[in-house]
């Protein structure tokens, strides 16, 4: 994953060159569009901006019926995609490097859509922000919580990250992200979508724990946040519609 963040992000990389020996001054920077295919959605460990960012997600998921195939003759549907390649190449070639760029730095809100449901999907974190927080004033802080004891199935969903453990258990997902992975993905993808939300450390002078951990500017999703929803739809934690 480090390569692959190095490969698209313009990073150094080193070149190699089979059976001669590497000499110094010899990195490279790539260029390339890398694509990567799948019959679904392409997961990725790192789920953190640094690769949403750089991801453009091109779904394809039309299938042609068999009555539709037979009026293709020979060759099938993959012989009239080949007459066409000549027309899709030219015009590629023919809006220019500046277009391209442009189309590839500001997708259209389809892609953008695309995108953001790749990386809920991809993040649990991320989905879980979204269906169950809301945002709240710039001075209200929410406890980030901490799990008691060794088993966490019997766990009140107490402050943020019990309430997300509770969330991961009902949601039959396994590999539950740490705290500190847990607080930072937050802060990330806050600061994604031009969000304020501060992390800190309080002294909690009532509780055994000599400090706490808190998020400023999340909260958890009441009832009372639904009921007040404008428009009867149940809006997410990014002002969309769940």
């Amino acid at each position: 994953m480090e390569t692959f963040k190095k490969l698209t992000g313009r990073d150094k990389l080193p070149y190699e060159e089979k059976h001669v020996q590497r000499q110094r001054g010899t990195d490279f920077t790539s260029d390339a569009l890398v694509m990567v295919t799948g019959n679904g959605d392409i997961k990725a460990s790192d789920t953190s901006s640094g690769v949403l960012r750089r991801r453009l997600k091109v779904k394809f998921n039309r299938i042609v019926p068999d009555a539709e195939k037979t009026q293709y003759g020979v060759g099938g549907i993959g012989a009239v995609l080949e007459a066409e390649m000549p027309g899709i190449v030219n015009w590629a070639l023919s809006i220019g490097t500046e277009t391209a760029l442009g189309m590839l730095r500001n997708p259209g809100k389809r892609m953008q859509a695309l995108a953001e449901e790749t990386a809920r999907n991809n993040d649990p974190v991320l989905e879980w922000l979204t269906t169950s927080c809301v945002q709240c004033k710039p001075d209200e802080e929410t406890p980030i919580g901490r799990l008691a004891g060794s088993s966490t199935a019997s766990i009140p969903a107490i402050g943020l990250y019990p309430n997300f453990v509770d969330y991961c258990e009902g949601a039959g997902i396994h590999k539950i992200p740490s705290v500190a992975t847990f607080t930072h993905n937050i802060l990330d993808h806050c600061n994604r979508h031009g969000i304020h939300a501060e992390h800190k450390k309080v002294v909690a002078r009532s509780s055994a724990l000599r400090q706490k951990r808190i998020i400023v500017g999340v909260r958890l999703r009441t009832s009372d946040d639904e009921a007040a929803d404008s428009d009867d739809a149940c809006r997410g934690f990014f002002g969309d519609a769940l």
